[in-house]
Order: C-alpha cells, then sequence, then structure tokens
C-alpha cells in the first residue's frame, strides 16, 4: 500500500482505539482465516498497521512521487494455506478516517469536526490452490507449509518396564491447525501405548505414552513429514536426539505379566537356548567317532 504522507498527518483521524504508527486499516475475508485457508502474518521492522483484527509490523517500502505528491509504500506480507482445490480471489479494502476541520478542546486536545470514513478496495488477485502430489511418502498427515519440530521427554532416566511422555511438538507457518495427528513412531526397545494432543494457537504437541523394554535403548530422533509449497516437495524433517538412559530395574518392584511378556519379546534368545546343545552334542558325537575310527585304523597297521 502507499499513502500520501501529506494528507495523512493533516487530516488522517485515528480510526481504531488502539494505536498504531499508520491510522488505517486492511481487511479482507481471506485474512481472517475463513474457508479459503489458514493465514500467517509476518511482522517487519517498520510501522505498526491494523490487518483485521491484528496488530503487526509492516515491511518498509521506501518513499515514492507521483504526481508531485511523496507517498510512503508499505508491504504486509502473510502466508495462506488453502484448505481446498480451487481458485481464490485474494481481494481486499483499506478502511480510513479523515476530517477537513478541527478544533482545539480542553480535555480532549485535537478534535475532529467533520469526522469521514472511506475504504478504498482493491482489485482482487486471483490464486489458483491445486492438490500435492498423489505419491505422499508414508508417515504424511497432511501437513503442508514450512514447520519446526522438537521432542522431549517427562524424566531423565527410567526403569525397564515404566513408561514416561515423549512430546512431539509442531510450530510454523502452514496449516498447523488443520493437518491429522502423525503417526505412532516406532522406537526400537521401546513401546507406544497411547497419544494425547495438546494445542494453542502456535503450536502443536502430541504426547505419546512409551514403556522402556529394553536395558540402554536410545531414543531416535523422530521424523514429521511434510509438503514444502516452496520447493514443490515432500520432506521428512527430524527433531533433536533426545538423551534419556534406560537403567536396570529395582528388583523389589516386580513386573505385572503383561509388561513381562513384552520385555521376553525384545530380548535377544539366550545362548544356552535348545539349538546350542543340540549342536553342541552333534559336534561331541562327530568327535568321537572321528576318535573311534583313527583307532582302529591305528590297529589294522599294527
Amino acid at each position: 500500500l502507499e499513502l500520501e504522507r501529506e494528507f495523512f498527518a493533516r487530516s488522517a483521524v485515528p480510526l481504531l482505539q488502539r494505536a498504531v504508527d499508520l491510522p488505517v486499516q486492511i481487511t479482507a475475508p481471506w485474512l481472517g482465516g475463513d474457508s479459503a485457508g489458514t493465514v500467517a502474518l509476518a511482522d517487519g521492522d517498520g510501522a505498526t498497521i491494523a490487518v483485521g483484527e491484528a496488530i503487526v509490523r509492516a515491511f518498509d517500502g521506501g518513499v515514492t512521487e507521483i504526481d508531485g505528491a511523496v507517498f510512503g509504500a508499505y508491504e504486509v506480507r502473510a502466508r495462506l494455506t488453502p484448505r481446498a482445490v480451487g481458485a481464490i480471489a485474494l481481494g481486499g479494502s483499506l478502511r480510513f478516517a479523515y476530517a477537513s476541520a478541527f478544533e482545539e478542546t480542553l480535555l480532549g486536545g485535537r478534535q475532529p469536526v467533520d469526522r469521514h470514513e472511506l475504504a478504498v478496495e482493491a482489485e482482487p488477485a486471483m490464486l489458483q490452490a491445486i492438490a500435492p502430489p498423489s505419491d505422499a511418502p508414508v508417515g504424511w498427515s497432511g501437513a503442508i507449509g514450512e514447520f519446526e519440530v522438537a521432542a522431549a521427554v517427562n524424566v531423565e532416566q527410567v526403569e525397564v518396564g515404566d513408561t514416561f511422555e515423549l512430546v512431539l511438538g509442531v510450530r510454523g507457518a502452514g496449516n498447523l491447525a488443520d493437518f491429522d495427528a502423525p503417526p505412532w513412531p516406532e522406537l526400537p526397545g521401546f513401546v507406544v501405548q497411547g497419544m494425547l494432543e495438546r494445542r494453542d494457537a502456535d503450536a502443536r504437541e502430541f504426547v505419546f505414552d512409551v514403556l522402556a523394554l529394553r536395558l540402554g535403548a536410545a531414543l531416535p530422533p523422530l521424523p514429521f513429514v511434510v509438503f514444502a509449497p516452496a520447493a514443490s516437495a515432500f520432506r521428512t524433517i527430524h527433531t533433536p536426539p533426545v538423551v534419556l538412559r534406560v537403567v536396570a530395574r529395582d528388583p523389589t518392584r516386580p513386573l505385572p505379566p503383561r509388561v513381562q511378556r513384552l520385555i521376553a519379546q525384545f530380548e535377544p534368545e539366550p545362548a544356552s537356548g535348545p539349538w546350542l546343545w543340540l549342536g553342541l552334542g552333534a559336534g561331541v558325537a562327530v568327535f568321537v567317532i572321528a576318535v573311534v575310527g583313527l583307532r582302529r585304523g591305528r590297529r589294522r597297521r599294527a
């Protein structure tokens, strides 16, 4: 947007109760995150401006001159993640208030005599939303955008047979509120027993209930599959490693039978299993036969 500096300095009237550097408001149905999709506003380093019900900092676009009048240029950037395939009209309007005369009052200071409101409509730009590629990798739950992931546990140490919480946190710009929960992670030496979700306006957290089954097992980085529109490609991002120590269980704390069976499935076959004894028995029999045959051969030669 471009605002004539002299006009707004001379005639502008505050439009909202909240104080902003630029006395205007940008309105558009799609900016509110309607059926067109989810919207994330970028915060710049310039003057504050009202965008819908939000206050953001615009990006400074410099100064331009039109027909002898000096205009300040400003940019408001938003990331739109469509919810459906089809055409989207990105229209909007610029609202502001002005007066041609002012008077000084004892309590209120400079007050407008003839306040007017005006809205300038922008020519809508058309955006065509297309579907992501059909060859989505295993594990994609519908996340589209640029995301960051992190993992955390609620304990630093756990005994074999005990449970803990493993949290996968997702935040970023995209359809954060719309994608499905990711599949339960595969964790060698552990088993995931359940999941619940926590969310707020800026992040989603997937809390996995995990059972430790093997002494010394380590948690791997957790994967999260996204479709990155800028690259038009699927990407798998991983959390940084999480440090968790799985220690031997206190022998005075018995395990439930179900947990005992799960732990037994993860334990390697003992070295003294039946196949080992069969192998040793066969080896001894071959050795005895060889010794007996050798002795008989010596007797014949003698």
